[in-house]
């Protein structure tokens, strides 16, 4: 392609410049290196490939997080159903402790419930609860673990994820914690619209037994 090609192309053709803004830095970019951009057709076809480049990096991101998000979803899905055999509270204490561990690929999952008078494993004295969760109607709690928390979360776990839960109209609280070794592992301001899901399918359960 000559350098008249070129111009009398642009002369027939004034909306490519227009169209394609591109050109203009591709060809400043040629003429401050002195070099020539009679080989138009080449330049654009590298342009293109850039772009394409691109679009299917873009694209591999967008898998990326469709597959993460399905994940989720199913984590979510496997997570609710498996309570529906549930025919107590030691039972739910039971299948989140051990298969939601599984499930979620946590170092622990726990049930915590206030009462007056605490017995087994996962009962603690009313009103502890609130302080955990900054006395307001916050309804999770994500980050490292306090050392001012360690009396109930003990000093093997580095972070946490805490779902408040209401059970009862008296004020009683309750929450399911995830639990990692790993200090990074949950952060504050993780929660999402999945753990909400989750929350919402604990309470309506324990609500039965408690």
């Amino acid at each position: 392609m000559q350098d008249k090609d070129i111009i009398a192309y642009l002369r027939n053709n004034p909306q490519f410049a227009q169209n394609n803004p591109e050109f203009w830095d591709i060809a400043k970019k040629y003429a401050n290196n002195h070099e020539n951009i009679s080989d138009f057709q080449t330049i654009m076809i590298k342009k293109l490939q850039e772009r394409i480049s691109g679009e299917e990096q873009r694209f591999q991101e967008f898998i990326g997080i469709y597959r993460e998000n399905f994940a989720i979803h199913r984590q979510i899905y496997q997570g609710i159903t498996s309570l529906i055999p549930c025919q107590n509270i030691e039972e739910f204490y039971i299948m989140i402790s051990e298969k939601w561990r599984d499930i979620f690929a946590v170092s622990a999952v726990a049930f915590y419930c206030e009462d007056a008078n605490p017995d087994g494993g996962y009962r603690i004295k009313r009103g502890k609860l609130v302080d955990i969760f900054a006395g307001n109607s916050q309804q999770f709690v994500c980050g490292r673990i306090p050392p001012e928390y360690e009396w109930v979360f003990g000093t093997d776990f580095g972070s946490m994820m805490l779902m408040r839960l209401e059970p009862r109209a008296d004020d009683c609280l309750a929450m399911v914690g995830f639990h990692s070794i790993k200090d990074d592992f949950y952060q504050a301001g993780q929660s999402t619209d999945f753990v909400a899901i989750l929350q919402m399918a604990c309470q309506t359960a324990i609500s039965q037994w408690i």
